[in-house]
């Protein structure tokens, strides 16, 4: 009987996590990642044991599973709690507010501070705190001099991530396809949802009907582009990163992340449609950092 696969925090468990970047990779979270994948092998750390953890027979992996998006949430809460966050505050285009940092993420003031503890006016879940937090802890790590970290509009495609061809599927399946039925079905109400999160209207030689770049984060850049159908084509939406977005992200939360956009917005058009509750994104009653 074989083995259940490990997860994410079983392998980070097994790595140093200093973030030494042997491996190649800027995190020991990325690599954790990428091998639960199958797309790194586990040889690739030097520091990792493989005699603790078989991990050569794994296949890919699209996404991590509810369970393990909480034990990853725990982890990057513990691993904030060593992050200087006035000394990453300019890197994150941040402010301090007495001891809590600031940062705007998807149009709302989020409030950090070294205790792990997360205020803002909507409702905090999985789609918003992991990028958050992943965010931050990428900003504290050592830069390397030969990688800029400045977003320039410089757009790569999805699997140009790094997250190997199984990811790139979920994410096209899960986040693209998702906003081009929206796109198909309220193309004048998607078109008003978008300046909800501050979209910027422009042309970037892409030939699309639609155009669109979201700061979801302040160095988070993404461009989201629709073509209309024209038979015999179907209608397509493409979903592109400013290149610098590895530098600020893991590959999983920057997934998470555009996954939690996709939500949002189809929380707001079902709202719209049947006449009920609020329209603004992140919609959610309370404070705090609740996951649901």
């Amino acid at each position: 009987m074989s083995r259940s696969r490990p997860n994410v925090l079983e392998i980070l468990k097994l790595l140093p996590r200093n973030n030494c970047r042997e491996c190649r990779l800027p995190t020991c979270m990325a690599f954790a990642n990428q091998v639960a994948q199958g797309l790194r092998k586990p040889g690739d750390c030097p520091y990792l044991d493989l005699s603790v953890l078989n991990l050569e027979d794994l296949g890919p992996s699209a996404s991590l599973a509810p369970t393990e998006k909480e034990e990853v949430l725990l982890e990057l809460r513990e691993r904030i709690q060593h992050v200087d966050l006035a000394a990453v505050a300019d890197a994150v285009d941040g402010r301090l507010d007495d001891t809590s940092l600031v940062i705007r993420c998807l149009g709302r003031d989020f409030f950090i501070d070294n205790q792990s503890q997360l205020r803002s006016k909507c409702h905090a879940n999985f789609w918003v705190l992991i990028p958050l937090l992943d965010y931050v802890i990428h900003a504290a790590e050592p830069p390397s001099p030969t990688v800029d970290r400045e977003p320039q509009g410089n757009w790569i495609k999805y699997d140009e991530l790094g997250q190997g061809l199984s990811g790139s599927d979920y994410f096209s399946k899960t986040c693209e396809s998702a906003l081009c039925r929206l796109v198909d079905e309220h193309p004048d109400l998607f078109a008003d949802l978008l300046d909800l999160f501050a979209a910027e209207h422009v042309d970037h030689g892409f030939d699309a009907d639609l155009s669109v770049v979201l700061r979801p984060l302040p160095k988070v850049w993404l461009l989201v582009c629709h073509w209309k159908a024209d038979p015999p084509f179907d209608s397509k939406l493409s979903v592109y990163f400013d290149r610098v977005t590895p530098s600020h992200l893991s590959g999983e939360a920057t997934t998470i992340l555009v996954m939690g956009i996709v939500e949002m917005l189809k929380r707001i058009v079902t709202r719209h449609t049947f006449g009920t509750g609020s329209s603004g994104p992140g919609a959610g009653s309370g404070t705090g950092s609740g996951t649901s």
